[in-house]
């Protein structure tokens, strides 16, 4: 293959990716805006989370802004309540600006919405990738149209973060499955997504056989390193 048709495969390839990415957005930005209006709508105006487990997340956030870390009332100590150990600190970040109520709520549907179009994003141009532009683009509206992913991404909870960081590993690992040699962003992907859920964990630990299992013919030690992070790092947080 020229020079030539190697740039015009990257330019056409750029191309296709900004196209989902720019669908994504628009997907993203027109159910974010009839959730939000059904959602003022039946509140009065006023910005709430469809269900009592947002507010538990920021509880955990408020008290961990004020110095506790995972701790339901102020001094409480150390509690499970908090089911992601990553979302609560993102949170508590804005808790620490002075915000609070529903600007809080506001904050964490921003941040859901947000993380929703580059996890369609992803998700677009993996399927693209390996369906074609067809199958991207079904996927894609299915996707955005689902009133359970819409619920759960746009609730304030932690689905979306979830969502994201398992894309994230997924697709650093593919990458390292081929590679030379282990890149820290491995490292990094697998603790962020034992940390994002529980559920993430049980991620973690298939991605991490994936790698051991595809590495073994370039090493084998290596290879299965990321398994044996994991199932520490779960042994230490249980």
């Amino acid at each position: 293959m020229s020079d030539r048709s190697i740039r015009f495969a990257d330019l056409k390839s750029g191309i296709s990716n900004r196209s989902i990415g720019l669908l994504s957005a628009v997907l993203v930005s027109l159910t974010a805006f009839l959730f939000w209006d059904r959602m003022t709508f039946a509140t009065g105006g006023t910005p709430t989370p469809p269900l009592d487990d947002t507010y538990i997340y920021l509880q955990y956030a408020k008290t961990f802004a004020q110095g506790d870390p995972y701790s339901w009332l102020p001094n409480g100590g150390y509690t499970t309540g908090a089911t992601s150990m990553l979302y609560v600190p993102i949170l508590a970040i804005f808790e620490g600006l002075g915000l609070q109520s529903a600007a809080m709520f506001t904050v964490a549907f921003c941040l859901g919405m947000t993380l929703w179009g580059l996890c369609l994003w992803m998700l677009g141009s993996l399927l693209q990738e390996s369906f074609g532009k067809g199958p991207a683009l079904i996927g894609l509206l299915a996707a955005s149209g689902s009133g359970v992913a819409l619920w759960n991404m746009y609730s304030g909870m932690d689905s979306a973060l979830l969502l994201f960081v398992t894309l994230v590993a997924f697709k650093v690992c593919r990458e390292a499955c081929t590679s030379n040699h282990l890149k820290r962003r491995v490292w990094l992907v697998l603790f962020l997504l034992v940390i994002a859920r529980p559920e993430g964990a049980v991620f973690a630990l298939f991605l991490s056989v994936w790698l051991g299992l595809s590495r073994r013919q370039i090493s084998r030690a290596e290879g299965w390193a990321p398994l044996v992070g994991v199932l520490c790092l779960i042994v230490a947080m249980m």
